[in-house]
């Protein structure tokens, strides 16, 4: 007879044997009671059919048999050797071969049995490293208080503080090879290390298991996820100021190549340099600013710095400068602020239309012009505050506002998802994300605003070329206006006398320790100026 038995559903046998045995559908009958299935083969098969399939992984090998129709013995030696032959050298499983030479013999149909496993590695823990800094590359737009994105603010460079973690490894934890069925060895976990390579700044703490690397710099985290090698950059270099960079805040000093934009800020610790110009923007520094090519602006353009200033030229800008300013060409229509010295004395230089206040002594080429009305000199006095410590606590607020705005853009992104509690809190982020930019804003403005005066008895304005009349000149509460040109011209304060006197260069002497018959002028002044 050419009946064969299968315990399996007559729709999957119909199946694998067309698929698997290449049978046409006219080729057997199939009969289920429910339990069994029946199949008729209309002509006799007088060998054994053996198909196998081995996973991609290697890890199992299975086989579909159909028997033969007509009596022919099945044996554990010839389905063993056929599986070897087949590539399969692990894992047989010699219970299986058994039961399914029994099936096979019984005249019962094999499909998709398994006969041999591969061994799965065992255990361990590759290398694992865990970031802590945020990626430069997630940078988005900052979410005003109105919910609109802000891309004059879009954190592109992170800045890092000296003592923060940067990211941990964690150290790989050898496990238990595998193999599987073609004989090849599996790599445990384990085995995968990672070589971490430091750069500048970067401390490194080895707590056995794992290894934490610490920032020892403020600055901006150079990493390679490919080459696993990470760098504290204390000097970041860009471009230009622009869209493309959004406004920067950076615990470090900062070099830019090209152009600062009109609306855009720059905040560093350190340094700020810039090779080109500079238009309306916002320029703030814990320590000296040099723009080699100047400001060009219409009134809203600002450069604060702790220490020293130096550049080309300003048009309508203001300057707050504790240290020294150096001017190397002209200043037209601009207020400056000056805690040093000011020096503006480069041949064919010119200070016109601005109104200067400096604490220490002025060096100045040309004074005014001579349709100059509105130039302005305050000597020996400066509008004393911290500003290191008012810069300090802006870096904290602005970083403050930053994870606020953060938070902010989460929530926003998933606005559909907010329920009525949700989008009442999220009302309430934005009103204290308003306030604290307010915060922030009055903060900045403490580093113009004075809060206490402090003088310099022996501050004094040097004229190397031409001071024009129309010039207010003051020395404390002593002021008058220039009504005619002078040259080569040192202007000075007898503390002694409480009078400003006018001198020759070469005649320049200490005016608090000289006989009232020096070669000095005394000058008519007034309490306000004319």
């Amino acid at each position: 007879m050419n009946n064969l038995t299968t315990n399996q559903d007559p729709q999957i046998v119909a199946v694998e044997l067309m698929e698997q045995f290449g049978l046409p559908g006219a080729a057997f009958d199939l009969f289920s009671d429910g339990e069994t299935t029946s199949i008729t083969m209309k002509s006799s098969i007088t060998k054994h059919i053996v198909k196998h399939r081995i996973a991609k992984n290697k890890m199992t090998a299975t086989v579909c048999i159909l028997p033969a129709t007509i009596d022919s013995d099945f044996t554990e030696e010839s389905l063993t050797t056929f599986l070897k032959d087949q590539g399969i050298k692990y894992g047989l499983k010699s219970k299986a071969i058994s039961k399914i030479v029994q099936m096979v013999n019984n005249k019962e149909l094999v499909l998709d049995a398994v006969v041999a496993e591969g061994k799965a590695p065992e255990g361990g823990e590759d290398a694992k490293v865990t970031i802590f800094f945020r990626d430069h590359s997630a940078s988005k737009a900052r979410i005003d208080a109105s919910g609109r994105a802000d891309y004059k603010n879009i954190d592109k460079f992170i800045s890092v503080r000296a003592g923060d973690k940067l990211l941990t490894l964690q150290k790989p934890v050898l496990g238990a090879p595998g193999i599987n069925i073609a004989g090849e060895e599996l790599v445990a976990k384990g085995f995968d290390t990672i070589d971490i390579t430091t750069g500048d700044n970067i401390r490194m703490l080895d707590k056995g298991g794992r290894v934490v690397y610490f920032a020892t710099k403020n600055g901006y985290v150079s990493y390679d996820a490919v080459s696993y090698k990470i760098a504290v950059v204390d000097l970041l270099v860009v471009n230009t100021v622009s869209y493309e960079t959004g406004s920067i805040n950076f615990q470090g000093s900062v070099y830019i190549k090209e152009d600062v934009s009109r609306g855009f800020r720059v905040k560093a610790t350190g340094d700020i340099t810039v090779a080109g110009v500079v238009s309306d923007a916002t320029l703030i520094a814990g320590g000296s600013i040099t723009i080699l090519s100047g400001v060009k602006a219409k009134g809203s353009a600002t450069l604060s710095a702790v220490k020293n200033i130096e550049v080309g030229y300003l048009e309508q800008a203001n300057i707050y400068c504790s240290g020294n300013l150096t001017i190397n060409r002209y200043v037209y229509n601009s207020d400056i602020r000056c805690k040093g010295d000011l020096f503006c004395n480069r041949e064919g230089s010119v200070i016109s239309g601005t109104t200067l206040s400096v604490l220490g002594n002025a060096s100045i080429y040309q004074l005014g012009s001579p349709s100059d009305k509105a130039t302005r000199v305050s000597m020996g006095i400066w509008e004393d505050k911290s500003a290191t410590e008012v810069i300090e606590k802006a870096f904290e607020l602005e970083a403050t506002i930053e994870r606020l705005s953060l938070i902010m853009h989460y929530i926003s992104s998933r606005e559909g998802t907010l329920g009525e509690i949700g989008r009442d809190k999220y009302k309430k982020l934005c009103l204290t994300y308003t306030k604290l930019m307010s915060d922030l804003e009055a903060l900045e403005e403490q580093f113009y605003i004075s809060d206490r005066f402090v003088n310099c008895p022996k501050s004094k304005l040097t004229i190397f070329g031409t001071a024009y009349e129309g010039v207010s000149v003051a020395f404390f509460s002593s002021l008058f206006r220039i009504t005619e040109q002078f040259s080569y011209t040192v202007f000075k304060y007898n503390y002694r006398t409480k009078q400003i006197l006018r001198m020759d260069i070469d005649d320049d002497i200490d005016t608090d320790n000289v006989a009232d018959s020096a070669p000095q002028d005394a000058i008519q002044t007034g309490a306000t100026p004319t």
